[in-house]
């Protein structure tokens, strides 16, 4: 999915009929919803608009929009919504948040359970003022969680009318997405959750606003799969590893699998690494309220108690998970890209192009999903250098095809093992990961 800000010509001073977003894809018009701006003027101006794109590997792709004045083309939410559940939809997915506690109750994706009830849940686990940790591996204590506000909390922290707000809203919703938000309270801290699905995918998107004011304690966000005894696998450098379910706090890149029976559920960060699992329930860590070079000595007193010392991840604080399940195979075999495409999403930029020629540049593919270019650099003598890398523990063949050379290769990885190669006018040669030539240049060249 991609979002692009727009200016319009001229200011709208008639916000009661307001121009809509007409987009094309070549000559086809294709969905778009047009969503919250970054921007609070008044006006029918600034423009925001989501819709889903796709683009080739290393390319550029033209998208046409128009704006248009026609009401017919405003947002209409569907009110989507079961007693005490508001339901977020995506392509063969329902996400069910509870109105009355803003969790998740409910992931299913082709009707297979991901997520027990009460998932999402933020949790304050016992910490203390030591950052490094130099009388402890981890803590385990839980010792609050963030509820949902209420009503008049919620009105007295957006600074608005107890009766314009609720538990559980709908902010956006239209063609391309459904976002809900609700507020969460705990002590003197705050928290905004947004929860997001794109209706073309299964995905299950959460935002986070934390006002940190928390100290000596650990802020979590629990994701609670239906497996007790899933087998956690959290990624690492060029490899997965298994995550021992003794609840230990552990350091995961990107996203952790957890598996059982054919089945497994993806839960990818962004930013944040810390992580604990224990009957399967996974505790992803967002902050530490701990002091600054706070070491423990002896019996003396570390933090002073007479005056304000200043903490650690105080204020406001931003995060995000994604989720996302299916069959075991497929899930491993695709996690590493599903979690390259979602953070690191299409740029778009809104522009007015002119008639001018075409540079050619370089077209990367890889033929396998599970194959991914970890490195792609530009040499100073015109060549280019990339490393190919197997993200699944399956051996793989797939093929690299770079368009500017009309060049490729079939290439053999197996599990997470990484390949690096030259590419140039000649051929694409395999070299060490120094650069040094250990293969033949590839003899297939054809015209693509």
């Amino acid at each position: 999915m991609a979002e692009c800000e727009i200016m319009l010509d001229d200011q709208g001073w008639d916000i009661e009929n307001r121009k809509y977003p007409v987009l094309y894809d070549g000559e086809k018009q294709i969905p778009v919803q047009l969503v919250r701006e970054s921007s609070d003027v008044p006006l029918d101006w600034r423009k925001k608009i989501a819709f889903n794109a796709t683009a080739g590997a290393f390319s550029v792709k033209r998208y046409k929009c128009f704006f248009v004045k026609d009401n017919k083309l405003r947002p209409v939410h569907d009110g989507q919504g079961e007693g005490d559940y508001v339901l977020l939809k995506g392509k063969n997915s329902v996400v069910k948040i509870n109105r009355n506690t803003g969790l998740i109750d409910s992931f299913r994706i082709s009707g297979k359970e991901y997520l027990k009830e009460g998932s999402a849940k933020i949790n304050i686990i016992s910490n203390c003022f030591d950052p490094w940790g130099f009388e402890f591996n981890s803590f385990k204590e839980k010792t609050g969680e963030f509820r949902i506000m209420t009503a008049q909390e919620t009105a007295d922290f957006l600074k608005t009318d107890p009766k314009e707000v609720s538990k559980v809203k709908i902010i956006e919703d239209g063609p391309i997405k459904t976002v809900a938000e609700c507020y969460f309270i705990h002590g003197f801290s705050r928290v905004r959750v947004c929860y997001g699905v794109n209706k073309e995918d299964d995905v299950l998107d959460i935002k986070i606003d934390l006002f940190n004011a928390e100290k000596d304690c650990k802020v979590k966000i629990a994701f609670a799969g239906v497996e007790k005894d899933a087998v956690a696998e959290g990624k690492s450098m060029f490899c997965r590893y298994v995550i021992d379910a003794d609840g230990d706090e552990r350091a995961v890149q990107d996203y952790t699998v957890l598996s059982k029976d054919g089945y497994s559920l993806s839960v990818m960060s962004f930013g944040t690494y810390g992580l604990d699992y224990k009957d399967g329930t996974l505790g992803c860590t967002m902050l530490s309220g701990c002091a600054y070079s706070a070491e423990p000595i002896l019996d003396r007193k570390v933090v002073p108690s007479d005056r304000f010392t200043y903490r650690m991840d105080q204020g406001e604080r931003n995060f995000r998970f994604a989720l996302t399940g299916g069959r075991t195979e497929y899930i491993k075999e695709n996690a590493e890209r599903i979690s390259l495409t979602l953070r690191q999403p299409l740029q778009s930029i809104n522009f007015f192009p002119v008639n001018e020629k075409k540079e050619d540049f370089p077209l990367v593919n890889l033929s396998h999903p599970a194959s991914v270019t970890e490195c792609f650099k530009a040499e100073e003598n015109g060549n280019y250098t990339v490393r190919v890398y197997n993200s699944d523990e399956t051996p793989v063949d797939t093929a690299l095809t770079v368009g500017k050379f009309a060049a490729n290769k079939k290439i053999h990885l197996n599990g997470y093992q990484f390949k690096t190669f030259v590419i140039s006018a000649e051929g694409i040669t395999e070299t060490d990961a120094m650069g040094e030539k250990t293969g033949e240049k590839t003899d297939e060249k054809e015209k693509l």
